[in-house]
């Protein structure tokens, strides 16, 4: 607070829990209950309007983008929200795997493939309703150039228009450049300092 004039979402105090989807529905554990003050937040700072587009970012591995991602998703998708995560570090893909969710085809495979249609890449959450994901696919050789293909924004203004909030998981800004090429199609980005 003392090094910037950005508005603090909210702090997520550290917990011992293993599981990765904190925020449920009846659940009141303060970390469900800092989520629901991020949330609010959030809704603050975008004036209400819907079909939003938020990046998740940090400058090192570890800070928690992934479980921030995941658990204001969930929190706006309790709140009735229809919610997809995208998990768009191609270089270390770990969104799926923490959540548990099997998928064949991700991003990587969407952009280089034009016969894939977006819908074949989306996986519904079944434990919460109005949640949803898209995992990283493919491994490419070359993640930074998949970045910078009109596909990818084609991806995200299609889901733009089916969902309220999409969010985007991204690799650390501080390490590699990917977070960067996502930039103009962003409405706010959320900054995880742990």
């Amino acid at each position: 607070k003392e090094l910037t004039d950005t508005m603090v979402l909210g702090s997520i105090a550290s917990s011992k829990q293993k599981e990765v989807v904190v925020v449920g529905e009846n659940n009141v554990s303060p970390a469900s209950e800092l989520f629901r003050l991020m949330r609010f937040n959030l809704k603050f700072i975008s004036k209400g309007e819907s079909n939003q587009v938020v990046m998740v970012t940090s400058s090192k591995q570890g800070e928690g983008k992934t479980f921030i991602s995941i658990n204001i998703a969930a929190s706006l998708a309790i709140m009735g929200k229809k919610v997809v995560v995208l998990g768009f570090d191609l270089r270390a893909p770990k969104l799926m795997k923490d959540i548990g969710l099997k998928y064949t085809h991700g991003i990587t495979d969407y952009v280089v493939d034009n016969t894939l249609d977006v819908n074949s890449i989306i996986i519904p959450y079944t434990d919460i309703d109005n949640l949803y994901f898209i995992g990283s696919g493919t491994i490419p050789p070359n993640p930074g150039e998949l970045m910078l293909s009109d596909r990818v924004g084609e991806l995200i203004r299609t889901l733009k228009k089916d969902f309220d909030y999409v969010i985007l998981d991204t690799p650390p800004i501080g390490k590699v450049a990917d977070a960067f090429s996502l930039r103009n199609y962003v409405d706010y980005t959320l900054y995880v300092v742990r």
